[in-house]
């Protein structure tokens, strides 16, 4: 009885391996039959959409999941079921489905290497030509996993078109209990940050800052990203993967030259426990080979003139994931470095990933922020979060650093964290007292109650003189005026300056 126990141990140790799990919008993969549901570039031997065309993007389609070697992946932008039996033609899945039961141009699909038991759509209701979530049900080794696969309406749409994605997908996850093996992944047009970028685009920004993405599904909690450990605990919050890798590499889609997150994977509290599947800690990533590139730009299939030339890939790269029918085993986290402000004076301007704690903002401009660490120095940031509002202390991302004209400045952040709320920032303020405002310690402080004549636009103060910048041309003062600036920002443009920002921030004596 014991060897048998013993035999059975080994045997189920054995066939427990880990597989990958992909999600690729594969762009437009349409066949050459015609149903008159198709983009106008596709029409079937139209634009030079004919079987040469369609063969080289099947093709180059199957390369990229060659490479990459999912054992199941999920695929958005899949027109019909003949385009995922020609694909599959080059792959040779043992298990496939699409979600076709509702006409729309393209459509959610899966190739699977483990058996597929049940599939199923969620209907989005009141959206003209909507894609359905594909909800399939697979047996990995004696385990249910159901993967539920997203492909939500574009940006061309406000926000509340994907709210209304968002609680169709909430209402059928709801139907399960906690601990119920399942994923949630796609293309949501959404990235994982929405509830912060949303704020940029008031355009898209019809739900007074509710994303479908965030809040209905949720990934965060009280305006707060939701980690691992909170996921643990807490049933009904969903962990989005994107949060394991640095800010520089989340990105699976460029628009316009900025980098994008639309593909997510979401796990629940069920993936991180001792039973059925379970995900391999640290294991998300994008897959993103030389070739996937031309010209720092991902290699998307190429239409020029209308004519499709039978070149390229996709717009999107693919994303993936480990899992296991083993317990979950807690890896260290990705942890972003801490960085003093006085460091980033100290090398050399270049990208890089790390986190200034605690800055308080001592001044906003328009797309300009002033940012200061007690007993540290102060940065300006360029173009600047929309709500990264003065008088507030956060924790900040900080992504690459530059110096304009000899000024140093941070030019692109990631992720921030309010802290706290300050009644007044004047005690990061410089006071002037005696000091040679145009030493390089200086550069970017705010400096205050200085006093000085004002003449051909410098500053003659106390210790020499200093250029005097007026961002509004309007507040120039005249030849020979004795002012006092309250709130002046000590600048460097090819040489040592002070801006004046706004009118408050100084008095005519």
């Amino acid at each position: 009885m014991h060897k048998i126990f013993i035999l059975f141990l080994i045997t189920v140790f054995c066939y427990s391996k880990p597989f990958k799990i992909a999600s690729y919008n594969v762009q437009n993969l349409f066949d050459l039959q015609k149903s008159g549901l198709e983009y106008e570039d596709y029409i079937p031997y139209t634009h030079n959409w004919n079987e040469k065309t369609y063969k080289i993007k099947l093709k180059n389609i199957a390369k990229v999941i060659k490479d990459l070697n999912p054992d199941i992946i999920a695929l958005q932008e899949i027109e019909s079921l003949k385009v995922l039996k020609d694909l599959n033609s080059y792959l040779h899945y043992p298990y496939f489905a699409i979600a076709h039961s509702r006409f729309s141009p393209v459509k959610n699909a899966i190739f699977s290497k483990y058996k597929i038991i049940k599939k199923e759509e969620i209907e989005i209701k009141d959206i003209k030509r909507a894609r359905n979530i594909l909800k399939v049900t697979i047996d990995i080794e004696n385990n249910t996993l159901i993967i539920f696969i997203n492909h939500w309406k574009s940006k061309h749409a406000p926000e509340s078109i994907r709210v209304i994605y968002a609680k169709a997908l909430l209402k059928e996850i709801k139907k399960l209990n906690c601990k119920s093996d399942y994923i949630v992944l796609g293309d949501f047009n959404s990235n994982y940050n929405e509830f912060q970028t949303l704020l940029y685009e008031p355009l898209l920004n019809d739900t007074l800052g509710i994303t479908g993405i965030n809040h209905i599904l949720p990934t965060i909690y009280k305006n707060r990203f939701v980690n691992e450990d909170f996921v643990k605990k807490h049933c009904g919050y969903l962990y989005n993967l994107w949060l394991e890798i640095p800010s520089l590499y989340r990105f699976s889609y460029i628009f316009k030259g900025k980098k994008n997150t639309l593909d997510n994977i979401l796990l629940p509290k069920s993936m991180f426990d001792k039973y059925g599947v379970n995900y391999i800690d640290n294991s998300f990533n994008v897959f993103r080979p030389k070739y996937l590139y031309k010209n720092r730009h991902i290699y998307r299939w190429k239409i020029k003139r209308d004519r499709h030339l039978g070149k390229g890939y996709s717009d999107h790269l693919p994303i993936y994931a480990i899992f296991d029918t083993k317990p979950f085993y807690d890896k260290k986290e990705f942890t972003l470095k801490k960085i003093k402000i006085k460091n980033l004076y100290e090398q050399k301007p270049k990208e890089f990933d790390a986190i200034i704690e605690n800055a308080a903002v001592l001044l906003r401009y328009k797309n300009i922020a002033i940012i200061k660490r007690g007993n540290d120095r102060a940065i300006m940031i360029y173009n600047a979060p929309d709500n990264l509002n003065e008088k507030n202390v956060y924790d900040i991302e900080i992504l690459k650093t530059k110096r304009y004209k000899g000024n140093l400045e941070i030019v692109k952040t990631g992720d921030f964290v309010l802290k706290k709320t300050l009644k007044k920032v004047d005690q990061f303020f410089i006071k002037y007292k005696d000091q040679v405002l145009s030493k390089k310690i200086y550069q970017n402080e705010i400096i205050t109650d200085l006093k000085g004549t004002y003449k051909n636009g410098y500053l003659f103060y106390k210790r020499g003189k200093i250029k005097l910048y007026f961002k509004d041309r309007s507040l120039i003062p005249k030849n020979n005026s004795k002012i006092l600036i309250k709130r002046g920002h000590i600048s460097y443009y090819y040489k040592p300056q002070i801006v004046i920002y706004y009118k408050k921030d100084f008095l005519i004596l």
